[in-house]
């Protein structure tokens, strides 16, 4: 029995393991196609694979679209329903950053056409 290294009762699920491996030699040899197969294969198998998502996310292997499709195709446990959240957390963060962009350039353009700004200009 493989244990993990915090020493809980849970097995080490060594397909996802070696799909994770496999990901990260296809990552070395430049071969992202292969490398995202292996990735989704690794989180797919298990969803504890934290490392796996986290490569896929990092390198922006997936759209956001495939990256909700995966997060939806994971079978979690009953007491790693939290876990599923945190992932959601992951995967949106992008969308918000877009949309922090957006809100920033609009207020930029009000900043930049405002009066107040107009007349401080011409101080300088």
């Amino acid at each position: 029995m493989y244990l993990d290294k915090d020493g809980e009762d849970r097995e080490i699920n060594i397909s996802s393991a070696i799909c994770f491996l496999r990901g990260k030699a296809y990552e070395a040899l430049g071969n992202c196609a292969q490398a995202r197969l292996w990735y989704k294969a690794a989180i797919i198998a298990d969803p504890l694979c934290y490392e796996a998502l986290e490569c896929l996310i990092e390198n922006r292997m997936l759209t956001c679209e495939q990256e909700t499709s995966l997060l939806s195709s994971l079978e979690f446990g009953f007491e790693d329903g939290w876990l599923s959240s945190f992932y959601s957390c992951l995967i949106k963060k992008y969308d918000k950053e877009n949309v922090v962009r957006e809100i920033e350039i609009e207020r930029c353009d009000s900043v930049h056409s405002s009066p107040s700004f107009s007349q401080s200009e011409k101080q300088y």
